[in-house]
C-alpha cells in the first residue's frame, strides 16, 4: 500500500492540473474565460488585458504547487509569462514488505522530486489560434533533466438566441517533448489532444455555465463542470473527473480570488489563487 501511495503521489501529472482554483473546481473543462493560469491547458486562454497571477495548491500534504505569472498585451500581439513549480519532498521509502507485516523503522531512502515549467505564450489579436514555448526542468532524486515543448490552442465563441457557446481545441506537446537527463535517460511526452465546449446562459441575476472536456493521452478521459454566478460577483463551482470537486470565487473589476476543495483517495486537495487585472 505504501509503495502504491508513493507511486500515486509522484504520478500527479505535471501541468495537467496547475494551481488555478477555478480550473480545479471545474475539472479544467471550461474554455470560456480568458485566464493566464489556463494556458498550460489551452494557450488561447491568454487574456487581452494586463494581469498578475498568484496561485498555490496542496496535494494531500504530499505535493505542493506554486504559480506566478503576468500577461502583457501589446498593440497587435498578446504575450506573457507563467512559471509553475511542483515539489514533492522527503517522503520515506521502506523495503518491500510481505503482506500483513508492519512498516519497519529503517527506511532505505527518500523520494523527492521538483518540476518547473516556464511558459511563454503568443497570440495575434483577433486571431483564434495561439502557440507557446514550454521550458521544463525536472529533478528526481539525483536525476536532473531539461526539455522544450510547443503547444497550440484554438478558441471561438458563437452567440445564439438562447445561449452563448464557446469551443476550443488544444494540441499539447505537438512535436513530442523530450526530457533529457544527466545520466543519458530520456522521458518523452507524447502529443495530447483536448477539446472543450461551454454553454452560458443568463437568467438575471444568475449566470449558468455548463462545460465539458474530452482529452486523449494514451487513453480517453472526460470531465464536466458547472458554474453559477450571482450578479457576476459570487461564483459557486463544481466539477467531476474521477472524483467530485467544489469551489467558490469572488469576481470584481480589478481582481478575482478563488478557492477549491477536492476529496482524493489520498487525502484533501486544496487550491487558491489571486488574479489582479488592469
Amino acid at each position: 500500500m505504501l509503495v502504491l501511495l508513493l507511486i500515486s503521489a509522484y504520478a500527479v501529472e505535471f501541468l495537467r492540473e496547475v494551481p488555478d482554483a477555478r480550473g480545479v473546481s471545474l475539472a479544467f473543462s471550461d474554455i470560456s474565460e480568458s485566464n493566464l493560469n489556463f494556458i498550460p491547458i489551452n494557450p488561447s486562454s491568454l487574456p487581452d488585458f494586463v494581469s498578475l497571477n498568484f496561485g498555490t495548491k496542496d496535494f494531500a500534504l504530499l505535493a505542493r504547487y506554486y504559480l506566478f505569472g503576468f500577461s502583457l498585451p501589446l498593440k497587435k500581439l498578446k504575450t506573457g509569462i507563467l512559471w509553475i513549480r511542483t515539489q514533492v519532498d522527503e517522503i520515506p521509502i521502506y523495503p518491500e514488505l510481505p503482506e500483513g507485516d508492519t512498516i519497519p523503522k529503517n527506511k532505505i531512502g527518500e523520494f523527492s522530486s521538483t518540476q518547473n515549467a516556464l511558459l511563454l505564450p503568443f497570440k495575434i489579436s483577433n486571431f483564434p489560434i495561439a502557440f507557446q514555448f514550454k521550458l521544463i526542468s525536472k529533478k528526481i532524486k539525483d536525476l536532473k533533466g531539461k526539455g522544450i515543448g510547443i503547444d497550440l490552442g484554438f478558441k471561438r465563441n458563437f452567440n445564439f438566441k438562447l445561449f452563448v457557446t464557446y469551443i476550443g481545441v488544444s494540441l499539447l506537446d505537438i512535436l513530442g517533448t523530450k526530457i533529457s537527463y544527466n545520466k543519458d535517460e530520456v522521458d518523452k511526452e507524447e502529443i495530447k489532444i483536448i477539446s472543450f465546449i461551454t454553454l452560458k446562459k443568463k437568467f438575471k441575476p444568475l449566470t449558468f455555465s455548463t462545460s465539458f472536456k474530452f482529452r486523449y493521452d494514451v487513453e480517453p478521459t472526460y470531465s464536466a463542470g458547472l458554474e453559477i454566478k450571482i450578479k457576476e460577483i459570487f461564483s459557486l463551482l463544481s466539477g467531476f473527473e474521477q472524483e467530485p470537486r467544489f469551489g467558490v470565487g469572488l469576481n470584481f473589476e480589478n481582481f478575482s480570488v478563488h478557492y477549491s476543495l477536492r476529496i482524493h483517495e489520498l487525502g484533501i486537495i486544496q487550491a487558491a489563487n489571486l488574479s489582479i487585472k488592469k
